[in-house]
């Protein structure tokens, strides 16, 4: 007689108990760790009712951000801030897209760790539909960054007008 899937498992889960539970808490620990992560105070928002959504919507992109976001707790600290400083970069050049007469962004940045310089700084691509990039584009670029990067400066931002090469090397409109 063929013993059955149920008998099988049953003497599988006999033999090796801490394969299981090692298995089971895998399994289960992630969806745990969500389920009771603190929330922070709920605060009285005026919003229409169809504004607020659902708990099941709520959960899936609580699950999703915690995975990919900061605030996974299996990150180590330098990690959650890599993580947080490329989503304020990401959201930088989301901005600057958002404008009908740019065509396309691209920012790069280097941390005050690095070798070549003594503190933060970026470099900024940005490819205009028509014309060259205007100065108040650039003021405005040095500006966002400088919010988004700890300890970067709107001075330390250089600008880059993709068809023209032009460099603008300092907020405020200074080429060079």
């Amino acid at each position: 007689m063929k013993p059955s899937f149920h008998t099988n498992l049953f003497d599988s889960v006999r033999n090796a108990p801490l394969a299981w539970a090692g298995a089971v808490v895998v399994a289960v620990l992630p969806v745990a760790v969500v389920a009771f992560k603190r929330e922070a105070p709920v605060t009285a928002v005026a919003a229409a009712p169809e504004a607020i959504p659902s708990v099941a919507t709520r959960t899936t992109n609580d699950a999703s951000s915690w995975f990919s976001g900061a605030d996974n707790p299996f990150l180590t600290e330098e990690q959650a801030r890599e993580r947080r400083l490329r989503a304020s970069v990401a959201r930088v050049e989301e901005v600057l897209r958002r404008r009908p007469d740019v065509l396309d962004v691209t920012v790069l940045t280097a941390a005050s760790g690095d070798a070549r310089a003594n503190g933060p700084s970026a470099v900024v691509t940005i490819h205009m539909r028509d014309g060259v990039v205007p100065l108040p584009l650039v003021d405005a670029t040095g500006t966002l960054l400088a919010a988004a990067v700890p300890g970067l400066k709107a001075q330390d931002v250089t600008v880059i007008d993709e068809v023209t090469g032009i460099r603008h090397s300092r907020a405020r409109g200074r080429t060079g």
